[in-house]
């Protein structure tokens, strides 16, 4: 009676179809590569993210969609590899998409029979927000550095220090990183400063 092989093979089946939808209607990059970093198999994000059709990708190696300067991650995949199945994540490379921008690229991946799993995540938009928000805060630091009041910014959930402009760190030292309104005060009083001398903005983050 052959019955409960089939039935075997029918669930196989099954599942394989499964695992396959998963794998497709994931919208992160999701990829199969082998010991020696060949691209196996690729889902359907990496037309939509990065432009390649599968049977550009199937084949080659990783490295290839990436700048010369990603060295260090051809050493850590490699290692992963050799570690056997010990989960790889957090790490960001580069890759380039087929009109040849840039995209940052955050991986999770593990090996499994000598073949990596890996999901990867285009963090490129959110680097790129970081970093405009960084350039926004250094510019208003500059403006309020120039004022010609002592402006004082303070985290209004723990009461930290957060920054203090020039005339501000004149007038009570460079404070930032330290608990604010019980110590202020009691610098304020030390140098005999009335407190509406200070501009205070509070941070409401």
């Amino acid at each position: 009676d052959i019955t409960p092989l089939i039935e075997a093979e029918k669930s196989l089946a099954v599942k394989t179809v499964e695992l396959d939808t998963f794998f497709q209607v994931n919208r992160e990059l999701a990829c199969v590569m082998d010991e020696n970093r060949f691209f196996l198999k690729v889902n359907k994000a990496w037309k939509k993210i990065l432009g390649y059709e599968a049977k550009e990708l199937i084949g080659r190696h990783c490295t290839d969609f990436m700048p010369p300067g990603d060295k260090d991650w051809k050493t850590r995949l490699k290692a992963l590899v050799h570690d056997g199945e010990k989960v790889f994540s957090g790490h960001v490379n580069r890759y380039y998409d087929v009109n040849g921008n840039i995209h940052y690229i955050e991986w999770q991946m593990t090996t499994h029979n000598d073949q990596i799993y890996a999901s990867g995540r285009d963090i490129t938009d959110q680097l790129s927000s970081m970093d405009q928000l960084k350039r926004t805060e250094e510019r208003l630091r500059k403006i309020m550095d120039n004022v010609e009041v002592e402006v004082l910014v303070l985290d209004q959930a723990s009461d930290e220090i957060l920054f203090l402009n020039q005339k501000a760190k004149q007038l009570l030292g460079p404070l930032e990183g330290q608990k604010g309104t019980a110590m202020l005060w009691q610098e304020m009083q030390a140098k005999d400063c009335l407190p509406e001398e200070l501009t205070a903005f509070r941070d409401d983050q």
